[in-house]
């Protein structure tokens, strides 16, 4: 058991053990946020914010599974990126060695904001801020990793490529969706659409959904012809 500890902090897990946490991270987020949410009277993502689940004032029977839902899966995917890291050196090693580190800094954000409860509005909303921002930037690093290793690769799988394409122009579409949609609730727009779609806080819960697909198609993409674990 020490063992494996030892390997699953160092990155170290084979890739069948990787899988197995990446899976458990992502059931242990949608079942730990469902159970927040069942404590919250009503709650709906058109009008609520992702960290309102986490407001003690507003569900103090249920704000602390919010939290173990954000600590929880921030630390289990912690391993995940140092495991990448193995997985793709020594190639664009500066690149790599920023994505990575960018990852993890997201990681850490999203323990904070399980953490530190939306109450706490400045250190919470900062967690936010980090999380976000470091899985946003960290997408970017890695997506200049993806295009050089394309470059030497001569027969690198079609549809790997084309999940590329199409991760990246959702993670870019949504990305930009996020920031400008909202602003455009006061435009001929919304005479077309239900004001629903404005909400600020749909448009964050696009941004969290668009963080997860970016983050589990890292796995798509590694692929089966890179070096094995150091």
């Amino acid at each position: 058991m020490s063992g494996f500890i030892r390997r699953f902090f160092t990155g170290k897990l084979n890739e069948r053990e990787m899988d197995f946490i990446l899976i458990t991270a992502l059931l242990w987020i949608i079942i730990f946020f469902l159970i927040a949410q069942y404590f919250y009277a009503n709650y709906s993502p058109f009008r609520n914010f992702i960290s309102d689940q986490g407001n003690f004032e507003k569900i103090p029977r249920g704000f602390i599974f919010f939290s173990i839902a954000c600590s929880g899966c921030g630390i289990l995917i912690i391993p995940y990126f140092l495991y990448l890291y193995r997985r793709y050196y020594p190639e664009t090693l500066l690149l790599l060695r920023i994505a990575t580190a960018l990852a993890i800094t997201g990681c850490v954000g999203f323990i904070g904001v399980g953490i530190i409860p939306e109450n706490f509005h400045n250190p919470h909303d900062i967690a936010a801020d980090i999380a976000f921002g470091g899985f946003d930037l960290s997408a970017i690093c890695y997506l200049f990793i993806y295009i050089k290793r394309l470059k030497k690769e001569k027969n690198y799988p079609f549809r790997l490529v084309f999940a590329l394409i199409l991760v990246y122009a959702v993670f870019f579409g949504l990305g930009t969706l996020t920031g400008v949609f909202p602003g455009l609730k006061n435009t001929s727009l919304s005479n077309y659409l239900d004001t629903k779609w404005f909400s600020a806080a749909f448009w964050q819960w696009m941004h969290f959904v668009n963080v997860l697909i970016w983050i589990y198609s890292t796995r798509i993409f590694l692929g089966t012809k890179l070096k094995k674990s150091r």
